[in-house]
């Protein structure tokens, strides 16, 4: 049940919590590129974790096989395109191997054509369903390539389009913080004049404390749950590797752990530290 009160309070809540507009959006093909890349590398994961499950019902010894860690490499997709019977490729010679790889934009050393044979004479598993297994997993390994050839294709659109944005050039210049980060910080922000104030940016972040005290709980601050989690992520990110890769920053975090803040917490903090250095250095 919800009163007028109650309603003109989440109302008023809201209008602290938010944005304080979105008035100007002068990148918004920006933040289109970039969720649309999020989106290809979602859909990418799970086709690499169908793959997975669908080539460890016929052909668990590749599946298992510490040597193959990453499904969504060049040649394991030419594998399941051209070879996804492990009995035919078996019986394919190295070098007709090699010269179908390189065609197809694959190539492949002969060595690891050699382990992935021996791997393939291993195989002992022949399920009923094999043919239409075999099928299904020479589908996805298509469908993996054509998500690997639009995230790269993406990844490039997005550097063409932040080559000359100073918003993109800053972040870039920092140690630890990649292109993908920094043009979905700039992507989803869109322009720092629609906030007032460095607390402003960060309560749409999802960095900003808010106080808590309800019932028998005790008085606590806790992260807003009304931001864009899309930007809080980023920014996540952003401070894990700003941690790696800068002095500074893992001087920072340490000092927050010290304090006696979880990892988490330490994280936060710290991706609060840059959203101020972000706000105040483009805003001076």
């Amino acid at each position: 049940k919800t009163d007028q009160t109650d309603a003109w309070t989440l109302a008023h809540l809201g209008s602290q919590w938010m944005a304080p507009g979105t008035r100007e959006q002068p990148r918004r093909a920006l933040r289109t590129l970039t969720r649309w890349r999020e989106g290809l590398v979602r859909n990418q994961t799970r086709t690499v974790n169908r793959l997975r499950q669908t080539t460890a019902a016929y052909w668990p010894e590749l599946a298992t096989s510490p040597l193959i860690p990453n499904y969504d490499a060049l040649y394991i997709i030419a594998l399941f395109e051209h070879y996804p019977d492990p009995k035919v490729f078996s019986e394919v010679t190295p070098t007709e191997v090699v010269r179908k790889f390189r065609a197809s934009g694959s190539p492949i050393p002969g060595k690891r054509v050699l382990l992935l044979q021996t791997l393939a004479r291993q195989n002992s598993i022949f399920p009923i369903e094999k043919k239409q297994l075999v099928l299904t997993a020479q589908l996805l390994a298509r469908r993996l390539r054509n998500l690997v050839q639009d995230i790269t294709e993406v990844e490039r659109l997005l550097a063409e389009i932040t080559r000359e944005d100073p918003l993109v050039s800053l972040i870039l210049s920092w140690q630890g913080v990649g292109l993908t980060s920094a043009a979905t910080f700039a992507g989803e922000v869109q322009a720092l004049r629609n906030f007032e104030s460095e607390t402003a940016l960060a309560s749409y972040s999802g960095l900003a404390l808010r106080r808590v005290q309800t019932g028998k709980s005790k008085n606590y601050r806790s992260p807003q749950r009304s931001a864009n989690k899309r930007l809080k992520r980023c920014l996540t990110q952003m401070a894990n590797g700003r941690r790696l890769h800068d002095p500074e920053s893992a001087r920072y975090y340490d000092r927050k752990i010290a304090e006696g803040k979880t990892h988490l917490q330490a994280l936060r903090s710290l991706a609060r530290h840059i959203t101020k250095r972000i706000y105040k250095t483009l805003k001076t």
